[in-house]
């Protein structure tokens, strides 16, 4: 029996199924058209007319057994429409509880204790209307980003055809190769930032300005390297107290501020080490012009015979922490010591065979130890995964006097060798299209 008023009767019983069923293949059909604004609108209607469906089913006396479920059911559903305006933060929670009470309403409908109305029904469409709403919408963001990096690799294409296009420039690739091979190292190896350790910790210094309670904060910190590291650069940002290593591999290095401090260290020595590079194979840097709006590149000799063009020079920054936060979570499973690319810097070379003496200058200088190199410019190289973009990137370690004294010369840098082609193509504006396609994607 059902003890509703007649009104109230027909509005849970029509109104909502009918505006359900409406609403349903509406949300579908703008998500796979991006609709964004029409999907989250028509979506908030279904939950707002669910919500007083489930409310109003609650306050049948029929329905005693289910009356709880009903009401923690329109609870979410008046969470969810709250949501949009009032608490953001709740939507979440409100989902959470919504769809672990959908399988719980179709298994109570199958029970003899069930009043057998079409609710539970809702509640699974519901659901899986949003599902596949989020589903939907993701696969067209996606899409539409990669068709906007899709003028950029068009461009990287004709430059990449126009070099293996040329005899000179086939022979130079196979060359590149050679070089590349002689250097014996693998393009799939992981890499992990490490440290020295010499009896105690080097790189320790008792934090003689922390006080008691800072200590023993810090010793009930997270065991989460990213989130301990996160903790003690707040807390002590310019003490030492925050270089310890609190991993279980001794070498290993667990913390993120632990990374910048050595990548800081690293970088003017992996700056001094490009500039000899460049001297050695004609090597191009990105110089600012006097009026600082338009960049061209000149030769590092040419840079040191004219010293107003040397302070114009354009070097590499370090990563951002923002930018090496995200690619820990979402890349490293928050493993700090995957970063390898903090400490960075490039160089442009005029021809392929340019690239090839640098590699040779690389393997002969003793102070550097080449880790890994990521041949882009290989003929079997697939451009998709780079957008048509193409280098030869370097790992390596500067092991000299300099980084040995501080204890990072383990520390692991990248260096960038660039065809002049494809560094001339590369534009601010392409660049911020790459990181709305790299947010999407969650790299």
């Amino acid at each position: 029996w059902d003890f509703r008023p007649r009104w109230l009767w027909i509005f849970t019983d029509v109104v909502d199924d009918l505006v359900v069923v409406i609403t349903a293949p509406v949300i579908l059909v703008c998500a796979a058209m991006g609709k964004t604004r029409i999907c989250v609108y028509a979506f908030f209607m279904q939950a707002f007319v669910t919500g007083i469906d489930a409310t109003g089913r609650a306050f049948n006396p029929a329905s005693a057994t289910t009356q709880f479920f009903r009401l923690l059911n329109g609870a979410a559903d008046w969470n969810i429409c709250l949501s949009l305006f009032i608490f953001p933060r709740m939507f979440i929670v409100a989902l959470f509880i919504l769809f672990g009470l959908t399988p719980l309403e179709c298994l109570l409908s199958i029970t003899p204790f069930h009043d057998h109305c079409p609710s539970s029904l809702n509640m699974a469409l519901f659901s899986a209307t949003f599902c596949a709403m989020v589903i939907l919408l993701r696969i067209w963001t996606v899409r539409k980003a990669r068709f906007m990096m899709k003028q950029d690799r068009e461009i990287y294409d004709q430059v990449w055809h126009d070099l293996v296009s040329n005899e000179t420039s086939l022979s130079e690739l196979n060359g590149l190769k050679e070089a590349i091979a002689s250097l014996r190292v693998s393009s799939s190896v992981t890499l992990r930032q490490q440290r020295i350790l010499a009896g105690h910790d080097p790189t320790y210094c008792a934090p003689s300005r922390a006080s008691s309670w800072q200590r023993s904060f810090v010793d009930r910190l997270p065991t989460s390297p990213l989130a301990r590291s996160i903790f003690l650069g707040l807390l002590n940002e310019n003490e030492s107290y925050a270089q310890m290593d609190w991993g279980k591999d001794a070498k290993v290095v667990r913390s993120l501020d632990l990374v910048y401090r050595q990548a800081r260290l690293v970088q003017f020595l992996l700056v001094h080490k490009t500039q000899n590079l460049a001297m050695l194979s004609n090597g191009l840097f990105f110089c600012r012009s006097e009026e600082g709006m338009d960049s061209s590149l000149v030769s590092w000799a040419e840079a040191l015979a004219r010293p107003e063009l040397r302070s114009r020079i354009q070097w590499p920054k370090l990563k951002t922490v923002d930018r090496a936060a995200e690619k820990v979570v979402r890349s490293y499973g928050n493993d700090v010591s995957k970063l390898t690319d903090i400490s960075r810097t490039s160089i442009v070379f005029e021809n392929i065979s340019d690239i090839t003496r640098c590699i040779v200058a690389l393997r002969d200088d003793p102070q550097l130890k080449v880790l890994k190199v990521k041949n882009r410019m290989s003929k079997d190289y697939d451009s998709v995964w780079s957008h048509g973009y193409r280098d030869v990137a370097v790992n390596l370690q500067i092991r000299s006097a300099e980084t040995m004294k501080f204890r990072c010369e383990l520390h692991i840098a990248e260096l960038q060798l660039i065809h002049r082609g494809f560094a001339e193509k590369k534009t601010d504006s392409g660049h911020q299209r790459y990181v709305v396609l790299r947010n999407l994607l969650s790299e």
